[in-house]
Formats: C-alpha cells, sequence, structure tokens
C-alpha cells in the first residue's frame, strides 16, 4: 500500500505535490492555532476557578494578623460602592505594603525629578509674583505630556492610590499656572515681552537677548514687565498650548452586551471631572456613545446611568436567545446571509433610545464630540474600510441609525444603511422624520466598525488632532494569547470568511490606548454578550466598571 502511494506522488506534476504539501502545511498551522486557543480558553477557566478555591481555603484559616487584616482590606476595595470607599481602602492597602513610602519619595529612576521639581518650583515663584510672561514662558515647556516622563506607565502601577506625590503637586501647580494667565488683566495691546514671547514692536523678529548681566534677566524684569495681556495675546497662547497637548478621546470597544459595562467606567469618569470631551463608539459601545452625544454629564449621571436603562422603554436590545435560534434557521431557509436577529426590530430599538436626533443637532446641544465607527462595504464582498460618522463627517445622519449599521455584526445581524436627514424627510413627507433617506449610494454597506477599528486612533488624529487615548476594553480574549495566534492566521489568509465577511482586521488592529480600563470578566461573561441585561445585570456592569476605572483616575488626570 505505501509502495502504491509513494507510486502516485511520484507520477504527480511538482506544482501538484508542491500545493499539496501547502495545503497539508496551512491545515497543521490552523489546527495547531486553534488548539493552543482551546487550551489558552481552558487554562483561563481553570485559573480563575483555582482563585477562588484559595480564596475561599485561605478566608477562614488565614494565619497571622497582618495577612488577614490585608484580606479584609482586599474585600473592602471590591467592595466599595463610592469613589470614597475605593480611596479609603487603596490608601490602608498603600500604607501596609509600602507604597505610601514610596509616593513621598521625590527620587527615583522612573522619570527625572530633577527637571520636574525645578519646573514646579518655577512656576510657583512666577505665579505668586503675578508674572503672567514668565508663566506662559514656563508653561510653553511644561505643558508637554511627556514632560520629565510623567507619563510612565510604571508611575501609575505601583501605589493604588495615586502616583508620586511630586508629580501631582507639579501637575496641580500647572493647573493653577493656567488659572492665572486666564484670569490675567486684559489690556487693548500686546503685552508680550519681547523676550519672551515674540516681538511686541510688531518687527516680526525676537529681539536679541542682552545676557546674563542684563535687567531683563535679573528679578527686576517682572516689575519692568507690563501688566497686561491682549485678548489676542491670551487667545495665541492656549490655542498653541492645546495644539501642543493634543487632545484625548475615550473609547468604548465593542462586546454586544457586556458593552454596558461601559456605562460605569462614563459615570467614573464624570463624577472624577475627568471625561474626555471626545468620544467614539463601536459596535456595542456606539449604544454609550450615542446616549453621550444627545445627553450632558448631568443627564447622564442623574437619569441614564442606572439600572433600569435596559427596560426603560418597553423595548429590548437582544431577542430572548431560543428566537435568536429559530430566527437563524429561518434565515438559513430565505438567505444567504443567515443573522439571528432581524435588523428592523434592532433599528426600532435604536429610535426609541435616540429619537429623531442628528450628529450636528446632538453636537449643538451637548458640545460633545461623538464618533460611531462604521466598516463601509463596496458591493458583496467588495473592498471595505472604517468610517467614522460624527458632525463633521455626516451632520444629518440620525444617530439611531449609525447605531444600528455600527451593530451590524455578519451572522448577528444583516448589513444596514445609514439614514440622513434631507430637505424632503425634514418637512415630514410620507417616509416619516425618523426614516429619512439613504446617506450612502445604492450598493455600499455598513456593517460592524469593529471588523475594521475598534479603536479608531489614525482617524480621531486626522479628524481631531487626538493624540492620547483613554479606552474601555470588554473583549476578554485580549487578555489571552487569542489575538497573537489568530493574528498569524490572518496574516496567512488562513481565516475563513465568517458569513461572507472577511474578519481578518478583527485579529490585526490594535484594541489598547495609552490607558485602557478592563473590567474584572469570568469566561461565562461571554456567554451573556447576546443576551438583554436584566437590571441585576446592568448593577454589576455598572459597578464593576467603576471599580475598573478607579485605579486608572490618576493616570488618566495626569497625563490624559
Amino acid at each position: 500500500m505505501s509502495i502504491r502511494f509513494l507510486g502516485v506522488l511520484a507520477a504527480m506534476p511538482v506544482w501538484v505535490l508542491g500545493s499539496v504539501l501547502l495545503s497539508a502545511l496551512q491545515l497543521g498551522l490552523v489546527v495547531y492555532n486553534a488548539g493552543r486557543i482551546a487550551v489558552d480558553l481552558c487554562f483561563f477557566w481553570l485559573a480563575g476557578v483555582l482563585r477562588r478555591v484559595v480564596m475561599w481555603v485561605n478566608s477562614p484559616w488565614s494565619f497571622g494578623s497582618h495577612r488577614r487584616r490585608m484580606e479584609a482590606l482586599e474585600r473592602s476595595l471590591y467592595a466599595a460602592r463610592t469613589r470614597e470607599e475605593w480611596t479609603a481602602a487603596a490608601t490602608l492597602i498603600d500604607k501596609a505594603e509600602g507604597a505610601e513610602g514610596w509616593r513621598s519619595e521625590v527620587e527615583s529612576s522612573d522619570y527625572d525629578y530633577r527637571l520636574v521639581e525645578q519646573m514646579l518650583r518655577s512656576l510657583k515663584e512666577a505665579r505668586l509674583a503675578g508674572d503672567t510672561h514668565e508663566l506662559m514662558f514656563l508653561l510653553g515647556s511644561a505643558l508637554h505630556r511627556r514632560f520629565g516622563s510623567i507619563d510612565r506607565s510604571c508611575l501609575y502601577h505601583r501605589a493604588r492610590a495615586g502616583t508620586k506625590r511630586l508629580v501631582e503637586r507639579f501637575v496641580d501647580e500647572c493647573v493653577l499656572a493656567i488659572n492665572a494667565v486666564a484670569q490675567a488683566p486684559t489690556g487693548a495691546h500686546s503685552a508680550i515681552s519681547p523676550t519672551k514671547g515674540g516681538p511686541a514692536d510688531g518687527s516680526g523678529t525676537r529681539a536679541p537677548d542682552p545676557g546674563p548681566g542684563s535687567p531683563t534677566n535679573s528679578a527686576a524684569s517682572a516689575a519692568a514687565a507690563p501688566s497686561h495681556l491682549s485678548a489676542s495675546d491670551k487667545l495665541e497662547f492656549f490655542e498653541g498650548a492645546r495644539l501642543a497637548m493634543g487632545r484625548t478621546a475615550l473609547c468604548l470597544s465593542g462586546g454586544g452586551a457586556l458593552a454596558m459595562y461601559h456605562m460605569g467606567v462614563v459615570r467614573a469618569l464624570i463624577q472624577a471631572d475627568a471625561m474626555p470631551r471626545i468620544v467614539s463608539g463601536t459596535s456595542g459601545g456606539a449604544i454609550v456613545a450615542g446616549m453621550l452625544a444627545i445627553r450632558t454629564d448631568k443627564e447622564m449621571v442623574d437619569d441614564v446611568i442606572a439600572s433600569d436603562i435596559a427596560d426603560r422603554y418597553g423595548v429590548t436590545w437582544f431577542d430572548p436567545i431560543p428566537t435568536q435560534v429559530a430566527t437563524f434557521a429561518a434565515s438559513l431557509l430565505t438567505s444567504d446571509r443567515p443573522h439571528t436577529m432581524r435588523s428592523e426590530r434592532f433599528a426600532a430599538t435604536c429610535k426609541r433610545y435616540f429619537g429623531a436626533y442628528t450628529f450636528g443637532e446632538a453636537f449643538r446641544r451637548t458640545g460633545r464630540v461623538v464618533s460611531i465607527v462604521i466598516t463601509v462595504r463596496y458591493g458583496d464582498g467588495g473592498a471595505s474600510h472604517p468610517f467614522l460618522a460624527n458632525y463633521l463627517t455626516c451632520p444629518t445622519v440620525f444617530i439611531w441609525s449609525a447605531v444600528a449599521a455600527s451593530c451590524a455584526l455578519p451572522g448577528l445581524m444583516p448589513a444596514a444603511n445609514l439614514a440622513g436627514m434631507s430637505a424632503r424627510t425634514a418637512g415630514g413627507d410620507a417616509l416619516g422624520p425618523l426614516d429619512g433617506v439613504p446617506f450612502h449610494p445604492r450598493g455600499v454597506h455598513a456593517l460592524d466598525g469593529s471588523m475594521q477599528s475598534d479603536i479608531p486612533g489614525e482617524a480621531l488624529a486626522r479628524l481631531f488632532h487626538v493624540n492620547r487615548f483613554v479606552t474601555s476594553q470588554v473583549r476578554l480574549w485580549l487578555t489571552l494569547d487569542i489575538q497573537y495566534r489568530a493574528h498569524r492566521l490572518a496574516r496567512l489568509r488562513l481565516l475563513p470568511r465568517f458569513f461572507g465577511a472577511d474578519v481578518s482586521g478583527i485579529f490585526t488592529q490594535r484594541y489598547r490606548g495609552h490607558v485602557t480600563i478592563s473590567p474584572r470578566m469570568s469566561l461565562l461573561d461571554q456567554f451573556k454578550a447576546l443576551s438583554h441585561p436584566s437590571r441585576q445585570d446592568m448593577e454589576r456592569y455598572i459597578s464593576e466598571g467603576e471599580l475598573a476605572t478607579w485605579p486608572r483616575l490618576a493616570h488618566i488626570a495626569t497625563t490624559a
């Protein structure tokens, strides 16, 4: 038998033999990486079980008062319901672990403490002396996210309650200096010193430095400097500072119903006065982003972020699982694109939550810059690319239609279309005010945004000068080795198409930001991703979202 098989191989043309060997190699790679992914999932589940077993065994049998006290503090930390409770527990843990002493120590190789200390002293002296021009000059150097390496992540992982106290004092002094410049008296003419901020005589050239012994470099220069700034001087300073610093965006990842964890993240950021003005949302995260687009911070905290928000309007985001299975079975017989949910029903839910707001109207109401990420595909199986729907790119598009399109994952829902308001629909014709007209031409489809760009860093940088990203991430598989192995298969073009769609982009994109917030999740939580959240689920999602955000607030407040 083996001789006959070798004879068949010998009779094959070289190109056929090479193709067979290549296919066998590809199949081997797929099986190997799929097996490793399965092993990773099993070990992740097993680690969670063992962690709970160890905590259960140790709790009544802990030896030593210190260990019992630390376990009690850890439990109080995760049982906290307010930021104040969490901070109190975190501070006690820091003291017990020696991290409180680390925070008070100035010297460290993790950052340039000499530079930070010197700039802090100079800013304070200029502010107390009322020398606005010196403040503007110093802030030109200090207002940089990486000044003195204070953005290094190691500075925010040693202690739970904060970072180095010198860094915190430096940031506070920068805020005081900025407020001092903003509140400085405004005169009719420019008062920028030729040696500090450019020419005061309009010549267009900077005056030469008179040297260290001259009056302008002495303490008398502050008294001799003009006391007023013109409004144009202030405007030019703050515009330049904003461009130099860049802007921060909050990116809400996809994740189905698990995206409701973002609600807790948003509430924690708003209550800490750390909520970025620029927000993006993808897939399930687009639901929370859409609410942020039409609601103010106060409305979000007082009304929207509550356990009844998923049931408030008498509609649901997801059908019961048996209904989804029945819908999928029926679509197998009637469509070449099977799906578990009806897009019309999901769109009706979006209309109920977001009403007739367009991106332009929402921006004028709240001033918040919200982008909803969509994957635009040309034809069936054609080229695709990410598209950010916001008040600049499509101001007349309904927010409900963008949310519905961003959630249209192949296999979950059919492709959707953006709906916009035109002169015809604005007049209230037969189409109805919430139906609108297609935004894209015929043949262009909108799909789940996470297929191409869950975190749209490049597009946000191009449109809004964003260079700092705070990411709320609820995709559990990113914490495992799954993305790495799927990425390898995607680069070799070995991933199969998912219900006719190319899903390789899901595994080749970047999902983390400069600050990444990830709530505690178990493997069993993933089975709730396609289930409508109950009130108990919403309470847990909000609580866990806050618990995951509080430890990151120091990093966000300092560098973002």
